[in-house]
């Protein structure tokens, strides 16, 4: 009966080992996808750096325009 008992416990702790392989696996594809969107959110963020960088420079220039204007011609 004893025999039976270990061999049953050695079946699930293989069992629970596979498992916890698995887990593992599937963490490290989780973070493998955190990694990707983390990236793809800083390429976000630099994209909308450079987006207000150009509306700040469009608006520069939509200033300067009348001013453009205003001036003599040489």
């Amino acid at each position: 009966m004893k025999r039976i008992c270990a061999t049953n416990v050695d079946k699930w702790t293989t069992k629970g080992d596979e498992s916890a392989t698995k887990m593992d696996k599937w963490m490290t594809h989780g973070d493998k996808w955190t990694t990707k969107g983390d990236k793809s959110a800083t390429k976000m963020d630099k994209w909308e750096h450079v987006r207000d960088q150009m509306a700040s420079a469009t608006a520069v220039l939509l200033k300067l325009k009348p001013l453009k204007k205003a001036l003599p011609a040489k």
